[in-house]
């Protein structure tokens, strides 16, 4: 592995155990016993975003580059800090923890989706094998770790939270620091394209998911879970299988307009201050 891929999955690791050692399993039950909006948000994450990336590529001709950013932004649901911007805007937190739990279980079909939509990338079998590896150690094994300490250990869970949160976080910032100082020319040479095609995947996500059957608490639950992608997942794979950088900036540039578009609804939410029932 390259010292990128290394740091990739060591951010991966700590995200998905910092996120099973806050998730309460107890909160399943609550949304289980309704689970239609629940189904809606697994069918929006898991199928209907990655098939219309697929559909769009196919049809509009996108660069290899921006093609396969996307789709691994698509692919890749359950983004760490969904359940978190749901909370801001006073979202339906068993809900959102349903989701985060099931959604960590969805990614088994991120590769087959990678490989269905980008079979350009040599032997399909070699591509589903190597990133369902990656999803296996570095996704699933520290979120069931983290939920079996949440269990076991409740104290020593809740001191490791934190620290778990925060050097991913800091893993994270020094990776966007140092892709942007060796591949920042290549973010000004994307063209507007690009931009649009990445601003447009943003704003499905938060229109399919505004349309949704629910309460306007899961509804804005839903927004913010579809639009956070697991862009650990998504930049760690790019790192695997991909050689242009161009592929990490784009996955980049989503997580910047993925933020800003988070923070202007959250901006709308508390400007408004609608109920949400």
């Amino acid at each position: 592995m390259t010292p990128l891929e290394i740091a990739l999955a060591l951010l991966v690791t700590l995200a998905m155990l910092a996120q099973g050692l806050d998730l309460e399993l107890s909160k399943l039950s609550e949304t289980l016993r309704a689970p239609r909006v629940l189904l809606w948000g697994l069918g929006l994450n898991i199928v209907l975003l990655p098939l219309a990336v697929l559909l769009t590529i196919r049809v509009a001709g996108l660069s290899a580059a921006l093609a396969a950013a996307l789709l691994l932004c698509a692919a890749a649901p359950g983004g760490g800090t969904g359940g978190l911007l749901a909370a801001s805007v006073k979202g339906d937190m068993a809900l959102a923890t349903a989701l985060q739990v099931l959604l960590a279980g969805s990614l088994v079909l991120t590769p087959f989706w990678l490989a269905f939509g980008l079979p350009q990338r040599g032997d399909t079998h070699a591509v589903i094998t190597a990133a369902l590896k990656s999803v296996v150690l570095f996704q699933w094994l520290p979120l069931i770790a983290g939920l079996w300490l949440r269990r076991q250990h409740a104290p020593l869970a809740a001191r490791l939270h934190p620290w778990a949160k925060q050097a991913a976080n800091l893993i994270l910032l020094a990776l966007i620091i140092v892709l942007f100082w060796r591949d920042g020319a290549r973010m000004l040479d994307q063209d507007g394209r690009s931009l649009l095609a990445i601003g447009l995947l943003v704003v499905v996500g938060f229109g399919v998911a505004g349309v949704l059957p629910g309460t306007r608490a899961e509804r804005a639950t839903l927004r913010m879970i579809t639009v956070n992608r697991n862009l650990s997942l998504a930049l760690l794979l790019a790192a695997s299988f991909f050689q242009d950088p161009a592929v990490l900036m784009l996955i980049l540039i989503y997580a910047l307009i993925m933020y800003l578009g988070c923070a202007a609804y959250i901006a709308v939410i508390r400007l408004t201050k609608p109920v949400i029932r």
